[in-house]
């Protein structure tokens, strides 16, 4: 091949996310035709200048443009690097909302920094107390790399009437303290009798299981890592600490 100069531009970016648009252009100062080759899915699959792709897997893409015309034939090339999107979960915690309890936070997307959505949830996983009948929704998670490349994960909560929530009055009684906490830290409750708490991590994953009274209001963390948590009594209402 010999005679023609061809160049190659891209749109937006010779970098992409997996499963993003973009679009080639083959460029010359005579006229010709040109086919695409390259591990690419082309449309249109041939003789066009112009072309979007699409990949199969993330990698690195050469991608040829063999132009023929009045002035002869001749090539050009460019790579293209497909990133792969972020592996993203969510195990939704907790899996079931009384409805009537006030704001509840909901964790359990991985990894941590991305933004939550669903019916009455703000971007922080902040479920407020605006479901009016009992019912499965679902909540989606979506996480940004520092490429821009995004994965998604969804999981369903279910909103449910409770019966007996008066009993405890979590909303109004239920604290903790010292907040951050080295060694132990104490429930502050007055009536919450022989209910099971849990303590989760910032992943969703429960880290110690106990059966709390207000008369033993202080549980050991000494064997947990630095970081943050969660405490769930009866799975209704949680409160974050971070343990030094």
């Amino acid at each position: 091949m010999g005679g023609l100069n061809l160049n190659i531009s891209y749109y937006p970016s010779d970098s992409i996310c997996f499963g993003s648009p973009i679009t080639l252009t083959a460029s010359s100062s005579t006229g010709f035709s040109c086919s695409w080759y390259g591990g690419a899915v082309f449309s249109p699959s041939t003789g066009s200048k112009t072309v979007s792709l699409t990949f199969v897997n993330p990698g690195n893409y050469l991608i040829t443009c063999v132009g023929y015309g009045p002035a002869g034939s001749g090539g050009g090339t460019v790579n293209i690097v497909v990133l792969p999107n972020p592996s993203t979960l969510l195990n939704i915690t907790p899996k079931s909302i009384c409805i009537n309890t006030g704001t509840v936070q909901l964790f359990g997307g991985s990894p941590i920094g991305g933004i939550y959505s669903g019916f009455g949830i703000n971007s922080s996983g902040v479920w407020t107390d605006s479901v009016s009948a009992s019912n499965y929704s679902m909540v989606q998670y979506k996480y940004k790399d520092q490429y821009g490349c995004e994965g998604s994960a969804k999981d369903s909560v279910l909103f449910q009437t409770c019966t007996g929530i008066s009993e405890f009055n979590i909303e109004s009684n239920f604290s903790i303290s010292p907040n951050p906490a080295i060694e132990e830290i104490t429930i502050n409750s007055e009536n919450i009798k022989y209910c099971p708490l849990k303590i989760y991590d910032s992943f969703g994953r429960i880290v110690k299981e106990v059966i709390f009274s207000s008369n033993e209001p202080k549980i050991s963390i000494s064997d947990l890592q630095q970081g943050i948590y969660y405490v769930s009594i009866e799975n209704l209402l949680k409160q974050k600490f971070v343990k030094q």
